[in-house]
């Protein structure tokens, strides 16, 4: 089964402990943030494999803080957060 970009994302966010709903709720979050920086539009609904993997790599570490930003309003005990945080930290 052929994922769209969306669905591999949400499969990275699940992948780092996040619940199915809220890798989806999550990818949305996000989405604004991601199609406003760089003047560069993802096409969330395109088969994944249009995107070598190295832009995903770089993608997750840019959303890195706005996932830590989004457990802070709606799960901020979730244990995955200090994953994300070592992105962040990695990343810069």
């Amino acid at each position: 089964m052929k994922l769209t970009t969306q669905e591999k994302f949400q499969k990275m966010l699940y992948d780092y402990g996040l619940f199915e709903d809220q890798a989806h709720e999550v990818v949305e979050y996000v989405k604004p943030f991601i199609t406003t920086t760089g003047g560069y539009k993802i096409t969330w609904d395109r088969p994944a494999d249009e995107y070598p993997e190295v832009v995903y790599g770089a993608v997750f570490i840019f959303m890195a803080p706005y996932v830590i930003e989004w457990a802070g309003k709606n799960c901020p005990d979730a244990w995955w957060i200090p994953m994300f945080r070592a992105e962040v930290k990695d990343g810069k």
